[in-house]
């Protein structure tokens, strides 16, 4: 799993905000787009669906 590099910054009284390269933005713009397109399709109801999702826990 790629790791997100990130700047975290926190203004009292706003919002935290995170600045990502253009680069990482776009390729997460992408994996959402992707992300809906599978649960658009059903894939929670794929076998090992669950298995990847225990998965994603277990890495944090």
């Amino acid at each position: 799993m790629m790791h997100l590099e990130a700047i975290i910054e926190r203004n009292k009284g706003e919002p935290e905000t995170v600045e990502i390269t253009k680069a990482e933005y776009e390729r997460l713009l992408r994996s959402r787009k992707r992300l809906r397109c599978l649960e658009a399709a059903g894939v929670f109801n794929w076998e090992g669906y669950g298995e990847a999702i225990q998965l994603e826990d277990e890495e944090g």
